[in-house]
């Protein structure tokens, strides 16, 4: 056990030196504990082990195309966006495709798509940009509902929630808190003065 413990403390102590030297990007990456799957690099297998130099093995990971997009074949996060363990972290893979191509990005801002495409990584369909700019490229592109969708601008009684659908839903959800009320599932909360503060399930 202390053995175990003596030898971590010293990869870690002289882990600044092998990362320099031989270019991991982190114990982890020298580990193998980062990105996708594993690979072979003597052409029985396109993807590179995850213990070799970090640029190699990120482009390994991606199906390039001469004309289209640049396609992230390995781990991805919930929203469909591609992930890759990076500088001691999961980070998006299109965020690191800029940075390896361009160098560092201010943080406050945005890594955008031009293709619309979330495992596109080729650079040269990301751009930087802020928040303000993605939303007009996303607005621009016919994405946002709001601006496109007229019908939403519609106020009193032709709002959207005046409409039979939304008056039927909100009679139902009424008809089922009230029923919980009646029961004893749901008890309503009050704040020392009495003040209404909402319900909660028991």
């Amino acid at each position: 056990m202390w053995a175990c413990q003596s030898t971590s403390v010293a990869t870690a102590a002289l882990w600044p030196t092998w990362q320099k030297r031989w270019g991991y990007e982190s114990r982890h990456h020298f580990l193998g504990r980062s990105g996708a799957g594993r690979g072979r690099s003597d052409g029985r297998n396109e993807i590179m082990p995850r213990w070799r130099a970090f640029e190699p093995y990120f482009w390994s990971l991606v199906k390039k195309s001469s004309t289209g997009c640049w396609l992230w074949r390995g781990g991805t996060f919930g929203n469909g966006y591609g992930r890759v363990h990076f500088r001691g972290r999961r980070r998006p893979a299109h965020r690191v495709a800029w940075q390896l191509a361009h160098g560092r990005i201010t943080p406050k801002l945005l890594c955008c798509h031009r293709c619309d495409n979330k495992l596109c990584v080729r650079p040269t369909h990301l751009f930087l940009g802020s928040q303000k700019d993605n939303m007009q490229d996303w607005t621009q592109k016919g994405f946002n509902r709001l601006v496109n969708d007229r019908t939403l601008w519609r106020t009193g009684d032709h709002h959207w929630t005046c409409q039979p659908a939304a008056r039927l839903w909100r009679q139902k959800q009424s008809h089922k808190l009230r029923a919980q009320l009646r029961s004893g599932l749901r008890i309503v909360l009050r704040g020392a003065n009495g003040r209404l503060l909402g319900t909660r399930m028991i």
